[in-house]
C-alpha cells in the first residue's frame, strides 16, 4: 500500500517535540510490513539549512497565507547529507538515479553528467593566442569552474555514486548510518598555437644547433640549425585525464557520531587535494631547451628528442587522503535538561591528511624536483572544537588546530626565514557562528 502522511513534524528533520518521534517510529513501522510511506512535511529552515540532500520536484500548488494565495514549490529529501567534501557539490551538472528498498536498508545507485572541471595554479593570466603572461585574469575567470582546459576538451565530466543507508538506532533524533563510494573521470586539452611558438623573443623562436632535423632547417655559418616551432607548423594538443574515487561514511548514535573518508586520483586541486597540486611536465629525465605557454596558461616544456624537438605532456599529480571525525553531544550524553541553558554543549574532534605521490613531484632516479609541482608532498591536519549553541540564530565556537605541511625529498621551502623541509603551526580561534 502508498501512504502518504502529512505532519507538522517530523524527526530529525524537523521536531521540537514528541510528534516528530513519534511520526517517524510509525512511518518506520509501516514501512517495516512493506508499505511504500511518504512523508509531507513544511520546508522549515531547519532543514533548508541543515545538512542534508534537497532535491526539488515538478510539484507545484496553490496556498492561502495570509488571505492571499500563494505559490508553493514541492522539494524532496531521501537521506541525510554525507557531511562534506561530495564531489558533486562544485560542479554543475545533469544527473539521475534510483532508490531501492529492502526493509529499512536503502541503495541508491546515481550518475551525473557535469561539466569537466579543472583548478590550474594560474587560472590563468594569458588570453588565447598571446605567447607570454598578461595581467588580464578574465578570459579564464568568465568560466567560473575552473580552467579552461576542461571545456577545451569537448568531453564531460562522468560521475557516479552509489549510496547505502541503514537506520542502526531508532532512538528519536538520531540519523540513519550510510555508507557511500563515488567515482569520477574527465578529460582535459591542452592547445598550444603555433603562432604562439613562433612568437618573436620567446625561447621556441630561438635557432638551436641541437635540433636540427626539422624538415626546414635554417644554415648559420654552414650549420643547419631549427627553433622549436619549426617542428609544429600547425601547432598541437594533448589531453589530461582526471580520475579520481572515494569512501565514505557516517555513522550517527544516540552517544556520538562518526563521519570517515578516503580519496585517491589525479589532479585534486579544483577539489582543494592534491596538496594543491595540478601537474607536471613529464621530462622524464631529459633537460628542457625552451618552453612556452599553451592557451590556458600553463607552461609546457620541451625537450631534444634525438636532434628533434619533443614536447613534455603534463601529467596528473597523483594523491591520496582521507579524515575522520568524531562529534559528541555533550548535553545529550550529561543528560542536561532540553529546555535549560546547558542544552546546547557539542564537542567535535577532527583528524585528516592529503598526500601527494613524491615520484610525481620529483624524478626518482635524480631526485631532481618535477617540472610544475609545488613541491609538497604531505599535509597533516588535527582539529577539537567546543561549540555551545545559545539559539536557533548563535553559536559559540573555541576551535583549536594544528596542522604541519612536508616537502618531498630534498626541496626546501622557506618558513620562519629559514629554509625547511615542515612548516607547521598552532591555532586558536574563538568566535560566534549567526545563522539567519
Amino acid at each position: 500500500m502508498k501512504i502518504l502522511m502529512a505532519t507538522s513534524e517530523f524527526s530529525p528533520l524537523g521536531s521540537t517535540g514528541d510528534l516528530g518521534d513519534q511520526v517517524r517510529i510509525l512511518t518506520a513501522e509501516l514501512k517495516k510490513l512493506g508499505h511504500d510511506v511518504s512523508v509531507v512535511m513544511p520546508f522549515y529552515r531547519s532543514v533548508r539549512e541543515g545538512n542534508y540532500e534537497i532535491r526539488p520536484t515538478s510539484g507545484e500548488f496553490q496556498v492561502n497565507l495570509g488571505g492571499k494565495r500563494a505559490s508553493s514549490d514541492i522539494v524532496e529529501t531521501t537521506q541525510a547529507g554525507a557531511f562534506f567534501g561530495n564531489i558533486y557539490e562544485r560542479i554543475p551538472q545533469i544527473k539521475a538515479g534510483v532508490q531501492f528498498h529492502m526493509g529499512d536498508l536503502k541503495i541508491q545507485p546515481e550518475f551525473a553528467v557535469g561539466m569537466a572541471a579543472y583548478g590550474d595554479a594560474n587560472l590563468a593570466a594569458t588570453p588565447p593566442g598571446a605567447g607570454f603572461p598578461t595581467s588580464s585574469t578574465a578570459e579564464q575567470n568568465q568560466n567560473r569552474f575552473g580552467a579552461r582546459i576542461g571545456s577545451d576538451s569537448g568531453q564531460p565530466n562522468l560521475e557516479a555514486r552509489v549510496v547505502f543507508q541503514y537506520p542502526l538506532f531508532h532512538s528519536p533524533g538520531v540519523a540513519p548510518a550510510q555508507f557511500i563510494v563515488s567515482g569520477s573521470h574527465s578529460q582535459g586539452s591542452e592547445i598550444v598555437t603555433h603562432g604562439t611558438l613562433a612568437t618573436a623573443g620567446t625561447p621556441t623562436d630561438v635557432l638551436l644547433a641541437s635540433i636540427p632535423n626539422c624538415a626546414t632547417p635554417t644554415l648559420v655559418d654552414g650549420v643547419p640549425e631549427c627553433t622549436i616551432a619549426n617542428f609544429f607548423p600547425t601547432g598541437f594538443r594533448f589531453n589530461i585525464p582526471q580520475n579520481l574515487w572515494t569512501a565514505e561514511f557516517q555513522v550517527p548514535t544516540p552517544w556520538f557520531s562518526v563521519w570517515g573518508k578516503y580519496y585517491r586520483g589525479g589532479d585534486l586541486r579544483y577539489f582543494f587535494g592534491s596538496t594543491l597540486n595540478t601537474t607536471f611536465a613529464a621530462l622524464n629525465g631529459n633537460a628542457s631547451i625552451g618552453s612556452n605557454i599553451a592557451l590556458s596558461g600553463d607552461t609546457i616544456q620541451f625537450f631534444n628528442n634525438g636532434g628533434s624537438a619533443d614536447f613534455a605532456p603534463l601529467r596528473p599529480v597523483r594523491s591520496q587522503g582521507g579524515f575522520i571525525e568524531l562529534g559528541i553531544p555533550l548535553s545529550r550524553v550529561f543528560h542536561a535538561n532540553p529546555e535549560g541553558r546547558n542544552a546546547g554543549w557539542n564537542f567535535y574532534t577532527y583528524a585528516g591528511v592529503d598526500s601527494s605521490y613524491a615520484r610525481d613531484l620529483t624524478f626518482e632516479p635524480t631526485g631532481k624536483a618535477q617540472s610544475g609541482p609545488n613541491g609538497l608532498l604531505r599535509s597533516d591536519y588535527v582539529a577539537t572544537s567546543l561549540r555551545y549553541k545559545m539559539n536557533k540564530w548563535m553559536s559559540i565556537v573555541n576551535e583549536v588546530t594544528w596542522y604541519d605541511t612536508h616537502t618531498a625529498d630534498a626541496t626546501v621551502k622557506l618558513f620562519r626565514g629559514t629554509d625547511s623541509r615542515t612548516a607547521h603551526d598552532w591555532r586558536n580561534e574563538f568566535g560566534t557562528v549567526i545563522t539567519f
